[in-house]
């Protein structure tokens, strides 16, 4: 597993074996550390080998809808370079559950799955490899 970005608020890894990128989410965070976030993690689908995102969502806060409409966006051009599914672990928060809800709404809802643990996300992702 590589270390992508580790900060106080988010933590990205990379799966080259599983072909997966882990995001870990904790806290709050302004729009602007949550696309700088986002776009690291697009810059990773753009240099390797990546089919599907683990985004642990357990103790985010609430999220702004401009991050979510952002990160929805985003997730098209992910698609073009080889995203088949995105598994959240939902949150606690219920405003941050709505902002998952949300973004799941705004993406190709068919290929988002919610889950309550990380394990049972990974058991849903594993499917595709």
């Amino acid at each position: 597993m590589q270390v992508v970005l580790d900060s106080a608020n988010i933590n990205i890894c990379y799966d080259p074996a599983r072909k997966r990128l882990y995001q870990t989410w904790k806290g709050y965070l302004s729009v602007e550390e949550f696309i700088i976030a986002i776009d690291i993690s697009l810059e990773y689908f753009r240099k390797h080998d990546i089919n599907s995102i683990l985004s642990d969502t357990t103790d985010q806060a609430v999220l702004a809808k401009e991050g979510s409409d952002y990160a929805a966006r985003v997730t098209q051009e992910m698609v073009k370079l080889g995203l088949e599914k995105i598994a959240f672990v939902m949150p606690k928060s219920f405003f941050a559950k709505l902002a998952v809800e949300d973004y799941t709404r705004n993406t190709h809802g068919r290929m988002v799955g919610h889950f309550s643990t990380r394990e049972e996300a990974d058991n849903w992702l594993d499917k595709i490899n």
